[in-house]
């Protein structure tokens, strides 16, 4: 299908020719369009925890969150995934892998639907996705709201230029340019919990218990705002906005992990650099000042090969045990597991799980991942369907024409295995059932060829007129007409004109299409080793070996010449 240019119709397609379609858009205020410039965003003052973390700040962090004060979670949490490599490997596995599910805008269907409509907006909302930049990052970003429990983003609207006006002559909206994310700690619960941003750098304010932009239907509508931001609360725990979200539940354990971690370097430079002590005897002559000496002396025996202790001062070394660090690494790996539970259901593909002999174990485990990676594809489908796919449908043609907006689908389809599923096919047809082409190449796992795309397929070739035997079958090329294809495997039948053939096939077509053997076997002669090769692959073969043997047969004098050269020297 031809790319439609922004909202141009097609030719088969008339709005005007529905006439329940408003050209009216719902009125917008300058508020909606208004640039702002932002301020430096390194002037952003953030809270680094570091060495100073604890239980307690983490127990503060949570019950500011729980008054609806979302940043000093959100940079804690952050800071977690920073210093915890598991950590941000899964979450990055979750969310990546939600982003990279191919998409697909289905027109409405159902009862009252015109489908004829519905496919125009279906077409109007897809050209809208597919040119906005960096959508694969946008779907990612929304895919954050599941750690973070909440997400935000204003819409960029570009005027159409087809020279419809509005009210008081204001170009109206029509295509979506860009997406721009709004960082999670900027986004926190006002006491109604409706989600606020609360950044001033947006330049306008209003109806708020806080100062900033008040994410809710009524008070965005009322300011001639709706369609501008986009948000999310995904609710995983059956839990109000403020205590959702992956983030509040990994922080303890990447705490005992952190620690854990921590304390094992300590013990670490203990195993690298043994406790020392000095041991003194009841009758050692050793005075205060021997005594301080050799305490520099043990100090300095990092730097130092020997030292020479006093009389009576002896020099001992304690070394912790061989299993001195087991709870710590006990510790990591309890913490690592249970955050990989948490993040991606199971801990199989993401450490080496050993499954058994025999054992279903793994497939559990990767069964148990793709219902999660699902879930998150059903639940952003509908958060794209309502915040993107809608929005684009009630600015341009009214809010009731949202019964025909089109759905937007993240296509989530457990891998199966080809082998299996083409011998069900295969049974399938043997039984008597049909099956539709479009279906069978998707259960092939090969996309379906083009009219005008040169294909391969498993053909009978014509039988040369040397061989009374029809040749096996094999695959053969098949160009996008029939003409054309005529001349590298369809053999005319010769005409009889005069007592004389008046074939038309060349030569060279008996080349591509005839193997040796075949030949062979109409001459009456034995078949070669190579001959399940054409006539032409054949000669092709003796040609590339005739010019091996030479460049061999070169190498071999030059080599001849040179060990006579040797030889000659030797003697002089």
């Amino acid at each position: 299908m031809e790319q439609l240019k922004l909202f141009e119709k097609p030719k088969s397609v008339s709005l005007r020719s529905y006439p329940d379609a408003p050209y009216r858009r719902p009125a917008l205020s300058d508020l909606a369009t208004r640039k702002v410039e932002p301020k430096s965003p390194r002037s952003e003052y953030r809270n680094m925890f570091g060495a100073s973390l604890s239980m307690d700040r983490i127990n503060n962090a949570i019950l500011c969150a729980y008054r609806g004060e979302m940043d000093q979670l959100t940079d804690l949490s952050r800071e977690t995934i920073d210093t915890d490599p598991h950590l941000a490997s899964v979450l990055q596995k979750r969310f990546a892998n939600v982003s990279t599910l191919p998409w697909a805008v289905v027109p409405a269907s159902g009862h009252g639907v015109d489908k004829e409509k519905a496919k125009f907006y279906a077409d109007v909302v897809r050209e809208q996705i597919q040119n906005l930049q960096n959508f694969r990052q946008v779907l990612k970003q929304f895919a954050w709201a599941l750690f973070d429990g909440r997400c935000a983003s204003e819409n960029i609207w570009i005027p159409i230029t087809n020279g419809q006006r509005m009210e008081g002559g204001r170009p109206v909206w029509v295509a979506l340019d860009k997406i721009n994310w709004v960082h999670p700690r900027l986004l926190s619960f006002n006491d109604q919990r409706d989600l606020v941003i609360t950044d001033g750098n947006y330049g306008y304010y209003f109806y708020s218990n806080q100062n900033g932009i008040t994410l809710n239907e009524d008070i965005l509508k009322a300011h001639g705002m709706w369609g501008k931001f986009n948000w999310w609360l995904p609710q995983l725990f059956g839990e109000y906005p403020e205590r959702e979200g992956l983030a509040i539940r990994c922080l303890y354990w990447s705490f005992f992990k952190r620690f854990a971690a921590r304390d094992r370097l300590i013990l670490l430079e203990l195993f690298g650099k043994p406790l020392r002590y000095l041991e003194v005897d009841e009758d050692s002559s050793a005075s205060e000042e021997d005594l301080d000496a050799a305490r520099t002396a043990a100090d300095a025996m990092g730097s130092y090969f020997s030292a020479q202790m006093p009389r009576g001062v002896h020099m001992k070394f304690y070394n912790p045990g061989e299993l001195a660090g087991q709870n710590y690494e006990n510790a990591i790996q309890t913490s690592n597991s249970e955050l990989s539970k948490l993040v991606l259901g199971q801990i199989g593909t993401t450490d080496g799980v050993k499954a058994g002999l025999n054992s279903s174990t793994a497939l559990v485990m990767q069964d148990t991942e793709y219902m999660v990676l699902r879930s998150d594809a059903e639940s952003l489908s509908e958060v794209i369907e309502d915040n993107i796919c809608d929005r684009i449908v009630e600015l341009n043609f009214g809010q009731q024409e949202l019964t025909h907006a089109p759905k937007f689908v993240l296509k989530f389809d457990v891998p199966a295995d080809r082998g299996i599923e083409i011998d069900r096919m295969q049974k399938a047809l043997n039984a008597g059932l049909e099956i539709g082409i479009t279906e069978a190449y998707e259960i092939s796992g090969f996309t379906r060829p083009e009219d005008d795309e040169i294909r391969i397929r498993i053909d009978q070739p014509p039988t040369p007129p040397t061989n009374p035997m029809a040749p096996a079958s094999r695959p053969m090329v098949v160009m996008p007409n029939e003409s054309d294809s005529k001349q590298f495997y369809v053999y005319n039948i010769p005409e009889i004109k005069d007592g004389k053939s008046q074939r038309q096939t060349p030569i060279t077509d008996i080349k591509h299409t005839t193997t040796v053997n075949e030949a062979r076997d109409a001459l009456g002669r034995e078949p070669l080793e190579d001959g399940d090769l054409t006539i032409a692959e054949f000669q092709k073969k003796q040609e590339l070996d005739k010019e091996q043997e030479i460049i061999e047969t070169e190498k071999k004098t030059i080599k001849e010449i040179k060990k006579d050269k040797s030889e000659t020297e030797s003697d002089e």
